[in-house]
């Protein structure tokens, strides 16, 4: 019996087309900081005036496939900037769910965060049916 646990990649939500989402570029990659971690990347982007709303854990594209969890993310107000840390996922994933190869992320690589979290644009939705249905506009 093959036991892959640990191996396996994670099934995060995929986030709709046109969903708030912030383009950032990988500009360091490492092994390990410390004994026990694991190969992780640092990306940045600027953000303007807008608030992040990104958490630990949220999940980190390129194009249309998931390839990363965030691990740490810094918000610089005075320079509208954002630094996010993420951890890849071990395999990049074909149309199916399976495994398709090593998740391989090069510095340079563009990759992107969906803004206000994985469910951001579900409770926009829901917020504004709701506001359609009083009367109301949302903006």
């Amino acid at each position: 019996m093959l036991a892959t646990w640990g191996l396996a990649p994670s099934r995060a939500g995929q986030t709709p087309a046109g969903a708030a989402r912030l383009e950032i570029a990988v500009v360091s990659s490492f092994d390990a900081k410390y004994l026990g971690d694991t190969p992780g990347h640092i990306a940045h982007g600027r953000i303007g005036k807008d608030r992040p709303g990104v958490a630990l854990g949220d999940p980190v594209y390129r194009g249309d496939r998931l390839i990363g969890k965030i691990t740490g993310v810094t918000w610089d107000r005075t320079k509208e900037s954002i630094e996010v840390e993420f951890d890849p996922e071990p395999y990049e994933l074909d149309d199916h769910g399976r495994p398709s190869g090593p998740n391989r992320v090069a510095v340079g690589a563009d990759v992107w965060i969906p803004l206000g979290g994985p469910s951001a644009t579900k409770s926009t939705s829901t917020s504004t049916s709701a506001s359609a249905k009083a009367g109301g506009t949302h903006p």
